[in-house]
This record gives C-alpha cells, structure tokens and sequence, in this order.
C-alpha cells in the first residue's frame, strides 16, 4: 500500500499532467509558499557557532561536524522551496537564471577570500599553493585534500574548510536538472531522491568496508550528498503534505521536535567506527526531517523555536557565509599577529579564545556582507522570477 505522502505526490502528478483526481492541490505550509522562510537564520547561526567553537579547542565536546550536516539540510530544504515556488508561479524553471543567481550568492565572498588571504597569507608565512586556488576555484578542495588530485599523496590545504562548499556546489549543479526532469511528475522526484539517499549510504558502507579513511567518507561529495538530499525530501514532504498528516504535524509538532532532538543526541552520542562513518548521516538526516516538520507544521510558540527568530541570531545566521568562510583565517591571521599558542583542547583559555575568533569571524563576515555582497543583490533581483524575488534569505 502506498503512503499518504506518495498518494499526495500521486494525486499532483496527474492533475499537471490533465488526469482527473479526487484533490489536485494537497496542502501545503503556507509560509513555505509565500513569504520569508523563519527558524532558517537561526539554525544557520548555531550551525556555524558549533563548527567555529569545534575548530577553536572544543572539537571534543561540540559537535562541528552536524553542524555541517544542518547546513547541508537547509540547502537542500532552501533550494528546493524555492524551486517549488517558482515552477508553481509559472510553471516552469529558468535554470540558467537560478545558476547566475547561486554564482552571485557565493562567488563574490569566496573571492575575495581566496585572493585577500593568500596575498596576506604569502606576508604571515601561509602561502597557498596551485592546488589551493584550483580547489576553490573549481570547487574540488573535498576532492583535493583526499588526495585524489594528487595521486594519493595528501597534501595541506591552506583553506580546508572550503571542502562544504564543493559538496553544496555539486548539489547545485546538479539537482535543478533533476527537479526540472521530474517536478511534473513530484512522486518521480520524490522516488529519484530515495534513490541518492539509499545510494549515498550504500558508498559509504561500500567504502568503509574497503578500508576508506574515515576523513575520505566525511568529505566527498558521492558520500555526503544525501544530507542534502534530506533537505530536499523534507521541502517535498511539506509542501504536498495531506490534511490528515497537517493535523497531526500541527497538534504534535514539539514532540516531533523532541523527538528529533534525542535522535540528533543519540547519533552523537553513538561511537561506534562503523556508524559513524555509515549510518549517522542517515540517522541525523531522518532527525533533521523529524526537526522541520515540526517547526514548519507543529505548534511553534515554545520558548526553544521562539529563540531561533531572536534578531542576533538572525543577524548571524545572514552573515553565516562569510563566517563560515573566514573563521579559520580570522583564528590563523589573530594567533599570529598577538603571539597566541595553538588551542587543542576544552579550557578556561581556550574558551576566551573560541570568544575572541568567533567576533572576528562575524566581523571580518559583516565587512564581507556589506562591501561585497549587497551591492550585487539588485543584480540578483534581475535574474530572480518576480514571484520568489523577495523571499530568499542569506545563505
């Protein structure tokens, strides 16, 4: 028997394609129709806040790498609702326009990063080196600091952070031809994204079992799509979500919400080899979905979600790109000119210096934002369809 979600996606299909149907139009959340998305900025925010205090002494006690994986989600759960919204205004995407505008979104601060700091780091001896640029570039610093540009040979990277964004930038080039081979048709894009969920988790299984190093399954693309790929499911699921399913979204979303909170911990918790390197993707994807249900459907008045919409945390979480970008050299450049020692490990010190880097990172972000990311927005508008232009907020 099908799920009631499939039938949604079922029913859907064949009303864009002229058949009759018992309900041509499920429901959908409304604010993902129309309007700015909310709880986006703020998860951002503390997404980038675990990955800069993990990289700056506490990697042991705060969890950098599900940062990653959250952000991972909102792309896919981001991108997706905006193509959604696009092909419902005029049925269709204009997939040369949303590849300008994601080039415009990123390129500009990624840039100025690859260029400003290998100027400064050739004066504070950190020179990058060919394979460097041609990884940032060219979007391959996963692939690059694997080795796998270099015959096996794993070298340093001056900007290894960098490794996310070609993951996301696949997943760029690649979705919005699969969305326009299958919105149409939603319970064939639903299908063909189940398809890269089992596929992502069959490679890592596949390469942990071929003794893959554990840093390899974390950072290529073929085996890290799949958070992605959740945030993606998870928009579909939202927007074609039958009424019987709304109701009970809406009447147990904070349970849905805490019951994904003790998944997420749970999948921290668990550290075993093999689940991390095979199945915790999996896990946090599904607690992921479990998550945005119940802040996009459920009862959302909790002290918790009301937290995630405070203006700092938004205001972070806009300028979580550039701090993303910049943190490891906020904390390279800062260490260096003020004489500090390397912090390794959870301490009182280390605690005043993960403060310290993460205002410089926000604040090298905001000079960033605002010198080189605002003066393109009207040219993005440009290239953005008329019905989704005011809705998509900062990556």
């Amino acid at each position: 028997m099908d799920p009631a979600w499939y039938k949604a996606l079922k029913m859907k299909s064949d009303a864009l394609n002229g058949q009759p149907s018992a309900s041509v139009e499920p429901a959908k959340i409304a604010i993902m129709a129309t309007g700015q998305l909310p709880y986006l900025d703020g998860l951002r925010a503390i997404s980038v806040l675990m990955v800069i205090v993990g990289h700056f002494g506490f990697g042991s006690i705060v969890p950098g790498g599900l940062g990653v994986t959250i952000f991972f989600f909102i792309s896919g759960f981001l991108i997706t609702t905006l193509m959604l919204r696009e092909a419902r205004a005029f049925g269709h995407i204009a997939v040369g326009q949303f590849y300008i505008r994601r080039a415009l979104r990123l390129q500009p601060e990624l840039w100025a990063l690859l260029v400003m700091s290998g100027i400064g780091g050739a004066l504070f001896g950190l020179r990058p080196s060919g394979l460097d640029f041609i990884g940032g570039f060219f979007y391959l610093t996963n692939y690059a600091e694997q080795g796998l540009l270099t015959g096996g040979l794993l070298p340093y990277m001056r900007w290894p952070q960098l490794w996310s964004l070609a993951v996301e930038e696949h997943y760029y080039l690649t979705f919005p031809l699969l969305f326009i081979a299958f919105f149409k048709t939603p319970h064939w894009l639903m299908r063909s994204l189940f398809v890269v969920l089992i596929a992502a988790l069959a490679v890592r299984i596949w390469y942990f079992a071929s003794g893959v190093s554990t840093d390899h399954i974390y950072a290529v693309t073929e085996t890290r799509i799949d958070s992605i790929a959740f945030g993606c499911v998870g928009a579909l699921l939202l927007w074609y979500m039958p009424e019987r399913r709304l109701a009970f979204a809406v009447q147990y979303g904070r349970a849905l919400l805490i019951v994904a909170l003790l998944i997420l911990a749970a999948s921290i918790a668990l550290r075993h080899p093999w689940f991390r390197d095979t199945f915790r993707y999996s896990v946090q994807g599904g607690a992921l979905l479990l998550l945005f249900v119940g802040l996009f459907a459920g009862s959302n008045q909790s002290i918790n979600v009301r937290l995630l919409e405070m203006p700092l945390l938004k205001w972070m979480g806009r300028m979580s790109y550039g701090a993303y970008l910049w943190h490891l050299e906020a904390g390279n450049v800062t260490a260096h000119l003020l004489h500090l020692p390397e912090v390794n490990e959870p301490s009182l010190y280390a605690a005043g210096m993960a403060l310290l880097y993460v205002a410089v990172s926000f604040g090298i972000a905001f000079l960033s934002y605002t010198l080189l990311q605002r003066p393109v927005v009207a040219l993005r508008h440009r290239f953005s369809p008329i019905a989704v232009r005011p809705v998509e907020p900062a990556k």
